[in-house]
């Protein structure tokens, strides 16, 4: 399977089928963009295998490690330039070889069965890309005409539905979970990025104009639960932007305010939130150059928190007179 994302020509290659599956609404638009295009040497390759346990991890110290409260270990690295082992407790391991610019992906059933498959695929291809100039962002990502805005956050703050609402208002899709940046002549831009967009059925139910679409799509959204739903099967081509430089930088958050506000924050603020949500600390060959890029990204964007009262969900049915303020081009 060959998707093309950001230019660059992506191999995904697995000899089991849920995993083949779950790759499809990921790279729906990169697959076909790929076979529009002739085929040569692939500049990433990611190839996932499923085990019903994982090996031990490497007999030696970890170089970088992250523990919980409770004391698990979520994640550890072992580098072995131009190699490194990433242990996670999803579980999974990925198995870098960066002079190859390849990930090998080891994943239990537990992952597939937990939904955690994009979410493993998105940090075995971060660091390849960074190696490419090419940086994550956990962020939904809008543009229109030559501006883009990203809305972050942790998830549950509302970046979907919120985004969603302004595909339908001018604004045109770029990413859902996922924002991917570049530095294009000293000016960092949002490129389309890959990923499914997860939705329960009352998160849609504020969205007007998506929903009506669904049934003659054949798709349906449980209740409750979310569903994941390949972008082309939710979205117009009207629906979908261009490239564009990024300009504003929201923090959606849902609280128990009587009305939203809009407020904008200091670009350290913003810098930081920016930092603690995407910059892979294990990577240490590429920290410098994300942070860098991040670093710019603050200097020219303005940055917004949007808090959204948890219970007048009827707030996000007018997302263009909300932000107006913020993102007007």
């Amino acid at each position: 399977m060959h998707a093309l994302v950001n230019g660059l020509l992506v191999t995904l290659e697995s000899e089991d089928s849920q995993i083949l599956a779950g790759w499809r609404p990921l790279f729906d638009l990169e697959i076909g963009a790929a076979g529009a295009v002739s085929r040569g040497e692939p500049a990433i390759t990611v190839r996932a295998t499923l085990a019903q346990s994982l090996p031990p991890s490497p007999d030696r110290q970890p170089s970088y490690s992250r523990t919980t409260v409770a004391g698990q270990r979520p994640l550890a690295y072992f580098a072995g330039p131009p190699s490194g082992v990433l242990d996670l407790v999803r579980p999974a391991r990925i198995e870098f070889d960066f002079a190859g610019s390849e990930a090998r992906i080891l994943l239990t059933p537990q992952v597939l069965d937990t939904g955690n498959l994009e979410d493993i695929t998105s940090i075995a291809l971060a660091p390849l890309l960074r190696r490419r100039g090419v940086f994550m962002e956990h962020a939904f990502s809008i543009a229109r005409g030559d501006t883009a805005v990203l809305l972050a956050g942790p998830s549950g703050s509302g970046k979907t539905t919120l985004g969603l609402a302004l595909t339908q208002t001018g604004w045109g899709y770029l990413g859902n979970d996922m924002a991917l940046l570049q530095d294009i002549d000293a000016d960092v831009h949002a490129f389309p990025a890959p990923g499914a967009i997860n939705l329960d059925a009352d998160s849609l139910a504020l969205v007007p104009g998506l929903q009506d679409r669904l049934p003659s799509l054949g798709v349906r959204l449980p209740a409750p639960g979310k569903q994941s739903i390949a972008r082309h099967a939710l979205l117009t081509a009207a629906d979908f932007g261009q490239p564009a430089s990024v300009k504003t930088i929201i923090f959606p958050a849902l609280t128990v305010d009587s009305d939203w506000s809009l407020r904008e924050v200091k670009s350290a603020v913003g810098l930081a939130r920016l930092i603690a949500e995407s910059v892979d600390q294990w990577d240490r060959d590429t920290y410098a150059s994300h942070l860098d890029l991040l670093t710019a990204l603050s200097s020219q964007a303005r940055f917004f928190d949007l808090n959204l009262p948890i219970d007048r969900p009827e707030i996000l049915r007018r997302p263009a007179q909300l932000l107006a303020a913020a993102i007007t081009p």
